[in-house]
């Protein structure tokens, strides 16, 4: 099985977090696959001082800010 993703590990992207437009650089990726094949990748990010631990799927991370504001516009 070859598992592609849209982000590296590393990179900076953009996501809304409690509503507003932040970056992060993606710390690491975890990978579930389901019985029925169904696969779903998890980018985690530092957990910061007093917050709890950032995970997002692929659906709401975007390479720019344009990108998501964009999106948000619809």
């Amino acid at each position: 099985m070859k598992i592609e993703t849209k982000f590296n590990v590393g990179q900076e992207v953009w996501f809304l977090k409690k509503n507003k437009i932040v970056s992060d650089f993606i710390d690491h990726i975890c990978m579930r696959i389901d019985m029925d094949g169904f696969t779903t990748l998890h980018y985690h990010f530092k957990k910061r001082e007093g917050e709890k631990a950032t995970l997002r799927t692929e659906d709401y991370l975007f390479e720019t800010k344009e990108e998501l504001i964009e999106q948000l516009q619809g």
